[in-house]
Parts: structure tokens; sequence; C-alpha cells
């Protein structure tokens, strides 16, 4: 027996659509042209039995980190939005609190407590080589750092001081490659002074195979 469209429909659950728009209660009206229906009668939310994840995603920026701190560096050229001035010797060096304590567990501990230095402008570096601590600052903002044979004991004593172990470990390693029979007593006594118990073993160690 030959089945109607309608009957059809309705033995598959298809809702009939009568013609016309929506006045947005979700009835049809008798109005306009065609099948328009109003949004309330196709909602945007998925079925009960689709996964409601699938509406969401998560996005994450590949380059955000290297790129935020870039336009940081650019600012600190610039000399822009710099909210603190370091002076080590007779070099005035200006940078930004929150890159500064984002990578120095000196300068958190300085710029988060109730310590004087916490809202001065102008902060006195007392025992720092101006040259290594602007080559910090530096590597600060841009993660990169030039290490030298007549330059790394200044360096490594300033990253001590700043306590950047991940300086501190690179200008160790640096030294242990240079250890020669000329230097290396003098390597073990920096090392001893700095508190770096990993190079003072190694120079030492070396001073008993010659």
């Amino acid at each position: 027996m030959e089945v109607a469209p309608e009957q059809e429909k309705k033995a598959l659950g298809v809702p009939e659509v009568k013609e016309g728009y929506s006045d947005g209660s979700g009835q049809a009206t008798g109005e306009g042209c065609g099948h328009r229906l109003s949004a309330a009668s196709h909602p945007l939310s998925p079925p009960c039995d689709m996964d409601s994840s699938s509406s969401e995603e998560f996005y994450q920026a590949v380059h955000h980190a290297e790129q935020t701190f870039r336009k940081m560096e650019s600012y600190l050229k610039q000399q822009q939005l710099c909210d603190v001035i370091l002076i080590a010797g007779n070099r005035k060096i200006p940078a930004h609190r929150l890159v500064l304590s984002s990578v120095s567990d000196y300068f958190a501990a300085m710029f988060t407590s109730d310590v004087c230095e916490a809202k001065q402008e102008e902060i006195k570096m007392e025992g720092i080589d101006p040259n290594a601590l602007w080559d910090l600052v530096q590597f600060a903002y841009t993660g990169c750092l030039e290490l030298k044979e007549d330059t790394i004991e200044n360096l490594l004593a300033a990253a001590c001081l700043l306590q950047l172990p991940q300086v501190v470990e690179v200008c160790c390693h640096f030294l242990m490659k240079l250890l020669h029979p000329s230097n290396c007593l003098g390597i073990r006594a920096f090392a001893d002074a700095q508190g770096c118990t990993e190079l003072m073993k190694v120079a030492h160690n070396y001073t008993m195979d010659f």
C-alpha cells in the first residue's frame, strides 16, 4: 500500500513545518513566504546525545611569550614605561620591575616586600660590576647571554647575587672548559667564594690530577 508523504514524515518523526515565519515565540505565522523559521525553532545547542565539548575550543598562541618579551625589549630600548633605574658605579640602567622580578628571585623579593627599595625609583646596586649588571638585565628580556673569558667571573658573581640559577649554571660550565694548570687554583678559590660547589669540586679534582 502506498504511504502518503505526510504520513511517511510522521512515521519517521520528522516535525511538520508550516509555511511562514516565526513571531519569536516558536510559532509560525501565516505571513511571508517560504519556510523561514526563527532561531528558537532551531536552537544552536547540540542534541543531548552529542558531546557538549564539541562546541568549545582551546586556543594557544605559539609564539605569544616570545613576542611579548620582544615588545618589552623594544620598550627597554626606547626607555618607555620603565619604572625603576638600577645604579651600578657610574652607570644608570632603566628597566621594568615586572620583567626583573619575573626572572630574578633577588628582584622578586625586593619588589614584592616592604623594604624601602620596593618603592624607590632609583636603586643602588652595591658590589656588582656595571657591565655585568647590564648584560643580565638584557638577559632578562631576551634570554640571550654572551660569555667571554675576560668577563665571566664578573658575570658569575653578579648572577649569584641576583639569584639567576640558569646563568650561574652556564657560567660554571664555561669556567670548567677554561680550566688550565695556570688558573685552576684561582678558579677553585673563586668558586668557593661564590658558593658554586660543583665548580669548586671540578676545579679541585683538576688540581689533583696534574
